[in-house]
């Protein structure tokens, strides 16, 4: 029956009720238990595994989810299920080529839309699992786009029974730093801005000019200085207005 219920939530809905009913409660309760000990630190709740490919996120759907600390946030996964929304027939047509991209985007949009009704921050806590370069770098432009943060999934294997050779950074666990995947490290790191001096408007990277560009209001009263990681040196900066600075580590 568990597997029949789940097979009933993979599609762009969801299973609104099951969010609603059971999830969003669940929550609520585990971040009650938690606001009696921390009244602070940042709490993440994470939406059904089939939100992973695009299924939607119903919680705070009838009312926002309760947090008397207001300090919460959605942690999602974003990942090539083609089999969520195509048939088998679709599956053998070579699905990453157009099934993948869009259930990817989806997956932001649905949590993007979660978020703005639930007053919720947005991490993606896992995406990737795979040696694939352009899998890597889709899913990272496409958290550049929203300009949502992100960890990758995953840094070795360490014989995980449920994973596959090509989740990780190395090919041998046991042979690190000398296994490393390259070209996968190569397209994970990345420039990305570390602070903002005020309100991020955009930032891009683009993997084949190696150039990147970022947008924001300028407000002096939120931090002293935007910081904005750069992989390699050799790198030229430049920044409007002329007033401003570029200074290197």
């Amino acid at each position: 029956m568990a597997r029949l219920a789940v097979a009933t939530c993979v599609n762009p809905i969801g299973c609104p009720l099951w969010d609603v009913l059971f999830l969003q409660p669940f929550h609520e309760n585990v971040i009650a238990g938690i606001r009696e000990v921390d009244s602070a630190t940042p709490v993440w709740w994470e939406p059904q595994v089939v939100d992973d490919g695009g299924a939607g996120n119903s919680v705070g759907l009838l009312s926002p989810i309760a947090d008397p600390a207001a300090n919460q946030g959605i942690s999602f996964h974003v990942y090539a299920l083609a089999a969520l929304f195509g048939s088998t027939a679709v599956r053998l047509l070579r699905p990453e080529r157009s099934v993948t991209p869009l259930n990817e985007a989806l997956v932001f949009q649905q949590q993007e839309a979660a978020a703005a009704r639930n007053s919720s921050a947005l991490l993606i806590t896992e995406f990737g699992a795979s040696d694939s370069t352009d899998e890597i770098e889709r899913v990272a432009g496409l958290a550049d786009e929203h300009m949502v943060s992100w960890h990758y999934w995953a840094y070795a294997g360490w014989g995980d029974p449920t994973g596959s050779s090509s989740e990780g950074l190395f090919a041998d666990d046991l042979n690190r730093p000398q296994s490393l995947k390259q070209p996968k490290a190569d397209a994970l790191v990345r420039p990305y801005p570390q602070a903002v001096a005020g309100t991020p408007r955009s930032f891009a990277f683009d993997p084949a000019t190696k150039r990147f560009t970022m947008s924001y209001q300028a407000d002096a009263g939120v931090a002293p200085t935007t910081v904005v990681f750069v992989p390699s040196r050799g790198t030229t900066a430049g920044i409007t207005p002329r007033r401003s600075k570029v200074r290197r580590p």
